[in-house]
């Protein structure tokens, strides 16, 4: 375990008497993993990946107009 540790695969932090193992990934890493979830299962398409979560109520009608709302912000910046 110390050697994947050393590699920087995991974390571990003491709790208690006992140590928690989490995954240490990058934010690079997660940003380009979601990339190609949305590019391998919903064909490129932030649409249809924002439609599925909807669809399979992952989320509420306050997530699509915060989205919005975030979206709308975004648009006046450009």
């Amino acid at each position: 375990m110390q050697r994947i540790i050393a590699k920087g695969y995991i974390k571990s932090e003491p709790k208690g008497r006992v140590k928690l193992y989490s995954p240490k990934v990058s934010r690079d890493y997660i940003d380009k993993q979601s990339q190609n979830i949305i590019n391998i299962l919903y064909n490129d398409s932030v649409q249809n990946f924002i439609a599925g979560l909807y669809q399979n109520n992952a989320l509420s009608k306050q997530d699509l107009q915060d989205l919005k709302a975030y979206l709308e912000e975004l648009l006046k910046e450009n």
